[in-house]
């Protein structure tokens, strides 16, 4: 069981340090770009709140030009943080795409600890016996849950199966019986004729057709993506038109 440990939301940063048990240096900084994804929330929800005004209004023969409408966005924008709005707002902005699942297929990141549940090929070091060692490709299940403990503490369980092993003959071993298992450490399975077999699951993304990857590109998937990056955009242009409430 892979528990990766109690959260206190007091602390949004040390929820992400605690969401993943790894030790990567470019995984913490992903659970970081996690942290700011999560802020560029509330300027997006701010945009599409003044999209729908403004259709609101042109029904009602009120209308907004573009640079009104872009000035009153701004402002909302900055009232958010103050002064530490501007560079906050974008650094959000650039960790929601940069965390986004269809961004990563598209660039053809795979790595095993960040990336959603569902069903991956990966590579598996397997030894048969205490013998030679092969890698092979495998078919691995990712499954995360949360578990509230109270309104402050969450805990989250993040867990890897091994579920099939292919062999180059066409053969496979089903390990769908083993229990989760953990990246780059042994695990023992006695497969039917009480072969022992060590497994070692690595993240090294691999490919065979006899694994149906979780494919996490869909229509509904890429049109929240484009909504997110006019959103985006929209903030960008608005923060570099307007002016702080401050300064006006």
């Amino acid at each position: 069981m892979n528990s990766v440990g109690q959260i206190d939301f007091s602390s949004t940063l040390c929820y992400n340090f605690y969401k993943s048990s790894v030790k990567g240096d470019s995984v913490v900084f992903y659970r970081l770009l996690e942290w700011l994804a999560d802020i560029a929330f509330f300027p997006i929800l701010i945009v599409l709140y003044y999209v729908f005004k403004a259709i609101q209004m042109h029904f009602k023969k009120q209308k907004w030009t573009f640079n009104e409408w872009i000035e009153v966005i701004g402002r909302e924008l900055y009232g958010l943080a103050g002064n530490w709005s501007k560079n906050l707002i974008i650094a959000s902005s650039i960790a929601l795409l940069l965390t986004n699942p269809v961004i990563h297929h598209f660039v053809g990141i795979n790595n095993l600890k960040i990336k959603p549940d569902g069903t991956y090929c990966f590579y598996v070091e397997a030894t048969r016996n205490g013998s030679k060692t092969y890698t092979l490709p495998a078919q691995i299940r990712i499954e995360e849950y949360r578990e509230d403990e109270d309104e402050r503490t969450t805990r989250i369980y993040r867990y890897y199966y091994i579920e099939r092993v292919f062999f180059s003959n066409g053969g496979y071993l089903n390990t769908e019986d083993l229990d989760d298992v953990d990246i780059n450490k042994p695990t023992v399975f006695y497969d039917k004729d009480d072969n022992e077999w060590e497994l070692v699951l690595l993240n090294e993304h691999a490919y065979t057709p006899e694994v149906k990857e979780t494919n996490n590109v869909s229509w509904l998937s890429l049109s929240l993506l484009l909504i997110e990056s006019v959103s985006i955009i929209i903030i960008l242009y608005a923060l570099s038109k307007s002016k702080k409430p401050a300064d006006e």
